[in-house]
């Protein structure tokens, strides 16, 4: 009995020390929703820690009351979870609880993959101190981001095509937007304008130009708050300011139309930002 606890105390201790690399050692920007929870906007994924105690009594079955508690336990963190969730922008318009209030289809396929086993799990006892996990992807099948697309919210399918201009395009793997400087407010599916030739604003990327495909698997966009870790010349990614944000909730972005004409010329460049390689950087000081 005693190597056991100290196999558990071990695994306790171990998963401690992940979960604190996991959300320190990064580039990602973290959103703290609550005390014990974050959304990562650099990898797209929630994750939540939740702990409780077992008070036992001398004549009580240790295994039998920690089994009912995280019963217990596990519902009231669901609710949570669930209430966190659901407040996410997915663009300017509409959060999830907006997709849910009004998408039949989108309600179904949500409330099923919430309530599988996966979404809180447990993760490990030392004494009587139980800790359960909510580690939960936006990425891959059946998770957020291919649930949203699933709804048909998004249908449309725009293709973009290269602008011309006298400008010789070069090919970039992705397009990375500097905007510390600007108060911007993450979204799964942030839009980007720039200026047409009579200096009118117009929308020149949105999810309905992407590839919905490669968007389940990679993610439309991705924030950090500093790009210590992106070589822009060796991966080849096109770097620029924003101008302003756009959209009620400021979850968009202006570009220049210099940066639009130099980025949006080459059609290699175009061909993988629809695969999801749109970084957008923002302050440290919102997280």
């Amino acid at each position: 009995m005693k190597k056991l606890n100290n196999r558990i105390t071990l695994i306790f201790i171990l998963l401690n020390i992940f979960s604190f690399s996991y959300t320190q050692q990064s580039i990602d920007y973290i959103e703290k929703i609550s005390n014990n929870s974050l959304i990562n906007w650099g990898k797209l994924l929630y994750f939540g820690e939740f702990y409780t105690y077992i008070n036992i009594e001398e004549t009580q079955n240790f295994i039998q009351e920690s089994l009912f508690k995280s019963e217990e336990f596990v519902k009231s963190i669901r609710a949570q979870v669930l209430k966190e969730i659901i407040g996410i922008n997915i663009n300017y318009e509409i959060t999830i609880k907006d997709l849910l209030d009004s998408n039949t289809s989108f309600i179904k396929d949500f409330t099923k993959r919430f309530y599988s086993s996966d979404i809180i799990v447990f993760s490990g006892q030392m004494g009587d101190k139980i800790k359960m996990i909510s580690n939960i992807s936006f990425l891959g099948k059946y998770n957020i981001i291919d649930l949203i697309l699933n709804s048909r919210y998004f249908f449309e399918e725009i293709k973009i095509k290269p602008l011309k201009s006298e400008y010789t395009p070069y090919a970039h793997n992705g397009l990375v937007i500097e905007a510390r400087h600007l108060d911007i407010t993450p979204s799964l599916f942030p839009n980007i304008y720039s200026y047409d030739e009579k200096g009118e604003l117009i929308l020149i990327y949105s999810i309905n130009h992407s590839d919905k495909a490669e968007i389940v698997k990679n993610g439309y966009s991705h924030f950090y708050y500093k790009i210590d870790n992106l070589d822009i010349e060796r991966d080849k990614l096109y770097y620029c300011a924003a101008l302003n944000t756009n959209g009620t909730k400021k979850t968009d972005i202006i570009i220049s139309r210099e940066d639009y004409i130099k980025f949006f010329s080459s059609p290699i460049s175009i061909s993988n930002l629809i695969k999801g390689n749109l970084y957008i950087i923002i302050s440290q000081g919102k997280k």
